[in-house]
């Protein structure tokens, strides 16, 4: 049970980042696996004790029944007296008592298979829906009036903006001005915004959800790792050549840390990077976006817990990287980098 909720917390913690890069199979896989094997205790369990049910009460039964027929044999050979015999009513009672049991002790057995079987049914219910995927983007994104509230609390109201093919964009503000909320409506983690967002001139609605992130990944301030390795995180289950790997490193700035490391990218970062710092973590997932090559990346504050030249030298490979869609949220431009955005798009909604 323990090793069973300790995986789906995990799971269900990680799911916007294996979402983001595109394998959530990897999440109902092994939420079904962990689901499975609690599934297949319980079942064991329920069959072990209704056969130990059945067979208490099997004996019972002849027991009984043996010692019925004996009283009857002993009053036909007169051994005891007749009137003994109206006792064993109170046998009968218990014999019926025991088929009872007998009865639902097969049915607890019986009724295990099909609860057991729940488990793997319906399994493709999304792969059984039919809907249009979200292709790779051709030419911009356009946000057209766009407005967003959170109950009677406007967070920002009338946006119009457009971020094209490759451009760099930063998108700056204070604290709770929404930088934050539009990315997440953009990704499709949020709905109930007024206006409309248009993807190569298609309304993005139109496109199936889940498949936003086979284009787009989001690396947010507060990273989350799972409990493996570096090389895991950065990967998540897909393979790549080392040279693409060794690129990515070098991109984030992960090389030092990882020098410094005693398995290097084998180094086991535990349960949501708790061996790591702050800026390691960020590092990750900065080299796990650039690894899975998604064309429109989203940065929230993802060089914030860097330290100054390392959080440079990030920010510079990715506004250099030509095949790149990024969009990077932030409180503050480093000013040496401001002439390498093609637009800096401030939210500063009363």
């Amino acid at each position: 049970m323990e090793r069973y909720t300790d995986k789906v917390k995990e799971q269900i913690a990680g799911i916007c980042i294996l979402k983001s890069f595109g394998n959530p199979q990897k999440f109902y896989k092994e939420i079904m696996e962990a689901g499975k094997a609690f599934e297949e205790e319980k079942c064991d369990f329920a069959k072990n004790k209704g056969k130990e049910n059945y067979k208490s009460t099997v004996i019972s039964i002849f027991g009984i029944n043996a010692i019925n027929i004996l009283t009857f044999v002993l009053c036909v050979l007169r051994i005891i007296a007749p009137e003994i015999i109206f006792g064993s009513l109170n046998l009968t009672n218990q014999v019926g008592n025991a088929f009872s049991q007998l009865i639902s002790a097969k049915l607890q057995i019986a009724g295990s298979r099909p609860y057991f079987a729940k488990v793997d049914c319906d399994k493709n219910t999304e792969e059984n829906r039919i809907s249009k995927k979200l292709p790779a983007l051709k030419k911009e994104i356009v946000l057209e009036n766009l407005s967003f509230s959170y109950g009677k609390k406007k967070v920002f109201e009338n946006i119009n903006y457009t971020f094209e093919k490759n451009g760099k964009y930063a998108l700056v503000g204070k604290s709770g001005s929404g930088k934050t909320t539009l990315i997440k409506i953009m990704l499709g983690q949020l709905g109930n915004y007024q206006g409309k967002i248009y993807y190569d001139g298609e309304e993005i609605s139109s496109f199936d959800g889940d498949t936003y992130y086979e284009q787009m990944a989001y690396i947010e301030q507060d990273v989350y790792l799972f409990d493996c390795s570096i090389r895991d995180n950065i990967t998540l289950g897909s393979d790549f050549p080392e040279e693409k790997m060794q690129e990515v490193l070098d991109m984030s700035a992960l090389q030092n840390d990882l020098k410094a490391l005693p398995d290097g990218l084998d180094t086991k970062v535990g349960e949501n990077g708790k061996n790591l710092s702050g800026g390691q973590k960020q590092r990750i997932a900065i080299a796990r976006a650039l690894i899975h090559n998604r064309t429109i990346l989203f940065v929230d504050e993802g060089t914030s817990a860097l330290d100054k030249e390392n959080a440079a030298l990030v920010e510079e490979a990715l506004l250099a990287c030509p095949t790149l869609t990024l969009i990077l949220i932030t409180h503050h431009l480093k000013e040496e980098n401001i002439s390498l955005y093609d637009k800096i798009y401030s939210l500063s909604y009363e």
